[in-house]
């Protein structure tokens, strides 16, 4: 693949990050003060305490997906593509590595959700025991957070590795 073949697909790459990351942050603009509106001023006899707490542990968790999408878009839109050819090739690398700093994020994010959902869900199983309740919500929980995760992982192998490790290599033969 050459130079600008390559330019061409990061910057549909990029483009299509930066629409996806604006989406999903106006989502949660507009999800987070609406869900907080419900959980403070919902008169349903049914919303108790435990689905106040369930719906608080959303929140936060909508809040730490926010934090990651601005943090994305102002990313793809602070994109130069007239730095230096090693510079851009190294930023695109390091912009489409999987494991980034956002893991830890996305982990806390997830983590949130899932205090949620089992909150969410104690109360309706019928189970005897506690903590049986939270390991049928886990036993749910768990599997569809990792296929989520491996279709994530599917669709990086597929649409930014191949740019990463182009970039890479670029990258390596201007060392040499």
């Amino acid at each position: 693949m050459d130079l600008n073949t390559l330019m061409n697909r990061m910057k549909a790459e990029d483009s299509r990050n930066l629409r996806i990351s604006r989406s999903f942050q106006w989502i949660y603009w507009i999800m987070i003060p609406l869900y907080s509106g419900l959980l403070i001023f919902s008169t349903d006899g049914e919303l108790n305490h435990l689905n106040r707490l369930s719906g608080l542990f959303y929140v936060l968790s909508f809040i730490v997906f926010l934090i990651i999408f601005r943090k994305n878009t102002k990313e793809f839109k602070q994109i130069d593509y007239s730095l230096p050819t090693k510079v851009m090739m190294q930023k695109a690398a390091n912009r489409y590595q999987i494991l980034t700093g956002r893991l830890l994020l996305v982990i806390l994010a997830l983590l949130l959700m899932d205090v949620g959902v089992t909150l969410k869900f104690y109360q309706e199983l019928t189970m005897e025991s506690g903590i049986i309740r939270v390991l049928w919500v886990q036993a749910i929980y768990i599997p569809v957070m990792t296929t989520a995760l491996l279709i994530g992982i599917q669709v990086w192998r597929v649409k930014q590795k191949p740019i990463r490790d182009q970039a890479l290599a670029i990258v390596k033969e201007l060392e040499q």
